[in-house]
């Protein structure tokens, strides 16, 4: 039951996974918990996992002179780690933090490695995370140098709605670069607009 939601994922972007290499698979996934507000990541850390969340969600950050400025969030049916340090088997500069209680399961570097080389099917399911992952970074990046931040928040809206409900002001103020007032003021405007 555990890893029924990793299953579906799997077998979604990779149809022919069979199920001899689903379990094998399985043999190596982990099954962890984090409580609210533990962290996934510390700078100085090297990230040794790729992990799917089955259920609640992360925050990822960093810290520079004193002011914590918000990356991103994952959720319940994505795959978070910081894949950097994954990749480059170095160390993290970047904090991963639970909003809420989380379950995950994960995979080890060593397995990772395993699997793309026993199995194509593992490689062309990897490549998707990494073109995916690729695909968002991109988007954020455009987001920062292109959007205003009400446009930003806008987007949140549109993509994310339920964000907003999940995740503190000042959390969604800090990713979308503004101060938590200012935010406050951008709500305002939307909500006159809507009257």
């Amino acid at each position: 039951m555990a890893f029924s939601q990793i299953k579906v994922f799997y077998q979604k972007l990779v149809p022919d996974i069979t199920e001899e290499m689903w379990k094998e698979l399985e043999s190596k996934l982990v099954l962890k918990f984090f409580e609210k507000g533990e962290f996934y990541i510390e700078p100085g850390m090297v990230e040794n996992h790729v992990t799917f969340i089955n259920k609640g969600g992360f925050r990822c950050f960093t810290i520079s002179q004193d002011k914590e400025t918000i990356s991103g969030f994952c959720f319940e049916n994505e795959y978070i780690s910081e894949y950097e340090s994954f990749l480059m088997r170095k160390a993290s500069g970047s904090y991963i933090q639970s909003l809420e209680p989380t379950e995950v399961v994960m995979l080890h570097y060593d397995d990772v490695q395993f699997f793309y080389k026993k199995y194509s099917q593992f490689q062309q399911f990897g490549r998707i995370i990494a073109e995916n992952f690729l695909i968002e970074m991109f988007n954020r990046n455009n987001e920062i140098m292109s959007f205003t931040p009400e446009q930003r928040y806008d987007e949140i809206l549109a993509k994310t709605p339920d964000l907003i409900q999940r995740v503190p002001q000042y959390m969604i103020a800090s990713y979308i670069g503004v101060t938590p007032e200012a935010l406050s003021r951008i709500r305002k405007r939307k909500a006159y607009s809507l009257i």
